[in-house]
């Protein structure tokens, strides 16, 4: 689970978990726009066909949401990149940040063989570029595995 605000107040819940009992991850936001007295119905990010989660979430300027999370669908992982100009009403097409081929043992053209802890940031910087960084390695708890890092211009 993950909060960010925008700098007017708006705020994006983004979070995620299975919708049936031993079903894949799906990724979700909802906002507010009255401090979290009420919240906007569920928007899904994804499809569900692939187990997803590792959500990341930063807010800057009025209305401007920026996020990211991972899921499987190619049978490896990959981190993938939306953003909001409407206050998380709607969502940009979803960009795979990870989509380095080499540099660890575990990365592949596919992705990487998991996600490393529960590593992932994001931020929006003063210039409104954006930063993210997430943990991928071996395996979820004994690596090896390192942080990676990419700037979205």
């Amino acid at each position: 689970t993950a909060l960010a605000s925008d700098d007017v107040g708006t705020l994006v819940a983004m979070y995620s978990g299975a919708a049936t009992l031993g079903g894949n991850g799906h990724i979700w936001t909802r906002r507010s726009t009255d401090g979290g007295v009420t919240w906007a119905p569920a928007v899904e990010l994804g499809t569900g066909a692939a187990n997803a989660s590792f959500p990341a979430i930063a807010g800057g300027a009025s209305g401007q949401f920026r996020l990211h999370y991972a899921d499987d669908r190619t049978g490896a992982w990959n981190t993938f990149y939306r953003s909001s100009t409407d206050g998380g009403q709607t969502w940009s097409a979803e960009t795979d940040i990870s989509d380095a081929d080499s540099g660890a043992s575990y990365k592949t053209a596919a992705g990487f063989a998991s996600e490393y802890g529960d590593y992932g940031a994001i931020d929006i910087t003063d210039t409104g570029k954006t930063v993210a960084v997430w943990g991928a390695g071996v395996s979820f708890s004994t690596g090896p595995g390192g942080i990676w890092f990419n700037r979205l211009l």
